[in-house]
């Protein structure tokens, strides 16, 4: 198991995916606005065999950490879910209390994006 992680200075994006047996299992995308301290997780997926075993956990966990190594402490942690995977909502409601503050799309093809209680993410994975 190995995890890499790349900083894309321009975009101000963390990129930090989990590779096991040469296979890409976890992958996730962290975008930062320092000035507001405003983290957004736009990308997150974990391949559906390795689903509910603690990869994406893992890799969401090392990204967050990562940012708060480089940058600090941010002020607010939002997420961008795309309506796929309920599970996915389902672990962000009960774990770190989230507000919708954006939908993105219109009809069937909607994307939102949620303020999660940043105390609850802190705690969570211990950044």
């Amino acid at each position: 198991m190995v995890i890499l992680q790349d900083f894309n200075e321009s975009l101000q994006i963390l990129n930090t995916i989990l590779i096991i047996d040469n296979d890409v299992v976890s992958e996730c995308k962290v975008c930062i606005d320092r000035n507001t301290k405003l983290w957004n997780i736009i990308y997150w997926h974990t391949k559906k065999e390795y689903i509910h075993k603690g990869y994406g956990k893992l890799v969401l966990s090392k990204s967050l950490k990562g940012l708060k190594e480089k940058f600090g402490k941010p002020i607010r942690i939002e997420y961008i879910w795309n309506g796929v995977n309920y599970y996915v909502y389902e672990w962000l409601n009960k774990n770190f209390s989230p507000i919708c503050t954006h939908i993105y799309g219109t009809g069937e093809i909607q994307m939102k994006s949620y303020s999660l209680d940043i105390d609850s993410v802190v705690e969570f994975f211990g950044i």
